[in-house]
C-alpha cells in the first residue's frame, strides 16, 4: 500500500470533550445539514469499533472493509485491495443529510479526500495496536509475520495518513470518548460549512430584482 497524502492543513489532536450531539441547523427548509467525515487509520486503530458506537448513538455509518466497498488490483508487488471509488464516490453523492461516518485505509482513499468534511486519523502505540489484533475476531494478526507486518506498516504508512488528515484522535481512551470527538468534528464540519456559506453570501452581489 502506497499512500500520497494531500497538502498537510495541520492535524489536530482533539481533546477529551463532552458527547455532541447531531446538530440542526436551519436552511432553506429547515433541513438537518449534511456532514460526512473519514475515519482512517492503521489496522488495530479501533475504526470498526468506533463505527459502532456511532451507529448505536443513530448515525449513518460505513465501513468500507465490508464486502462490496473494495475492488483489487494488480500492482508490482502483487495484489492490492483498493476503494471502488466510483461505488464510495456515489455514496457521498446521495448522502444528503445529518452525519456520515465512513471508515477505510486503503491506497487510493485520498483521491475522494475533497469529497469529504473532515478526515480524522484514528492512531495507537504499535503495541496497543498487536494486542487489539490478538483479541479480535477478524484473523488478520493472528501470526507472527502478519503481526511484524502490522508494526512494519504503521512505521511506514501513518505519517502519510497523518500529514493527509484534519484531526488525530489517540484510541487509548474508552470508545464512547472517541465518539465523542469524533461527533465534534463532525458539528464543526457543519459550522465551518455555515460559515463558509454565509461568507460566499457576502462576497456575491444582490441579485437583481425581477419586473
Amino acid at each position: 500500500m502506497v499512500l500520497s497524502a494531500r497538502p498537510p492543513r495541520g492535524t489536530q489532536m482533539l481533546q477529551p470533550v463532552t458527547i455532541v450531539r447531531e446538530a440542526r441547523l436551519e436552511g432553506a427548509e429547515g433541513a438537518l445539514k449534511r456532514a460526512a467525515v473519514l475515519v482512517t487509520g492503521m489496522s488495530g486503530t479501533g475504526k470498526s469499533t468506533a463505527l459502532a458506537e456511532l451507529a448505536s448513538r443513530g448515525h449513518r455509518v460505513v465501513d468500507t472493509d465490508d464486502p462490496g466497498w473494495i475492488v483489487e488490483i494488480q500492482t508490482r508487488d502483487g495484489p492490492e485491495p483498493v476503494w471502488d471509488l466510483d461505488r464510495v464516490g456515489a455514496l457521498l453523492d446521495r448522502h444528503r443529510a445529518g452525519w456520515l461516518f465512513v471508515a477505510g485505509c486503503v491506497a487510493n482513499q485520498r483521491r475522494l479526500y475533497d469529497r469529504f468534511d473532515a478526515v480524522v486519523l484514528l492512531s495507537a502505540p504499535v503495541e496497543v495496536l498487536l494486542d487489539r489484533v490478538a483479541e479480535r475476531a477478524n484473523p488478520f494478526g493472528s501470526t507472527s509475520e502478519e503481526r511484524a507486518k502490522i508494526a512494519s506498516d504503521a512505521a511506514i504508512y501513518e505519517p502519510a495518513l497523518r500529514a493527509g488528515a484534519d484531526h488525530e484522535i489517540v484510541t487509548t481512551v474508552p470508545v464512547a470518548e472517541v465518539a465523542a470527538r469524533l461527533e465534534q468534528v463532525a458539528a464543526a464540519a457543519l459550522s465551518d460549512d455555515a460559515a463558509r456559506n454565509s461568507a460566499q453570501r457576502r462576497r456575491s452581489p444582490p441579485a437583481a430584482a425581477s419586473d
